[in-house]
């Protein structure tokens, strides 16, 4: 039981880190390049952590903006379930 949730800790955490980061990042590149931001625009959407930068930008509502905080909502859920792990080997 201890190695299943030290597993789906494991794998809850990369898939959120890496997978999940390259796909938010293409989506934010793919919109800055879509919507012809300018240079400093599109770098500040890219760019600025935590997706700032996008909810600045864009403040009315969307589609992609819907997608978008779906998938950062299943983000953050999976870094909770990767957490687990860092909990265990502290207290553990």
């Amino acid at each position: 039981m201890l190695n299943l949730i030290v597993a789906v800790s494991l794998w809850a955490f990369w898939i959120s880190f890496v997978g999940l980061s390259i796909i938010l990042l293409f989506m934010r590149t793919g919109k800055a390049i879509y919507d012809k931001q300018t240079l400093k625009d599109s770098l500040f959407i890219i760019f600025l952590p935590c997706s700032i930068g996008l909810y600045i930008k864009y403040k009315e509502k969307s589609v992609f903006k819907l997608y978008y905080q779906i998938l950062v909502i299943i983000q953050f859920v999976l870094m909770l379930l990767g957490s687990i792990m860092v909990f265990y080997i502290h207290f553990g």
